[in-house]
């Protein structure tokens, strides 16, 4: 050990409650609560597009998928790094399909800074 004692997370802040769920139920045995202005936070209007249609949390099983290494020895999955832009492609299909059925005349945005994907690959941030 580093000399340090451990301290657990016991609130959180940053996470919407659908989202921190995961983290507290596998890793902190269901003992990480959620800070009182999480759930109250507003979602930017093109996101609770999506928020409504979709889970905030999805995980998704790619049965041929598989691991290799970089030229820096670092992990990744191509596979699942290609799926996971195309799903990001197509959210924001779907977002400017709504945008322009509601006729907004709002500039389209790139989802790109307005969501988060979360992976365990290091190598994968290249393709975000």
């Amino acid at each position: 050990m580093s000399g340090y004692r451990a301290t657990m997370l016991s609130q959180q802040y940053r996470m919407h409650p659908s989202i921190s769920w995961f983290p507290s139920m596998n890793f902190y045995s269901g003992k990480l609560l959620d800070g009182d202005s999480v759930a109250d936070r507003r979602l930017d209007p093109e996101i609770e597009v999506l928020a409504e249609r979709f889970p905030r949390v999805m995980f998704f099983d790619l049965l041929d998928s598989s691991e290799s290494q970089n030229h820096t020895n670092s992990k990744r999955n191509i596979f699942e790094a290609n799926f996971t832009q195309e799903l990001v492609k197509y959210f924001e299909l779907l977002v400017n399909q709504l945008r322009e059925k509601d006729n907004k005349d709002s500039e389209e945005r790139s989802l790109k800074d307005r969501i988060g994907i979360v992976t365990p690959y290091k190598a994968h941030i290249q393709f975000y």
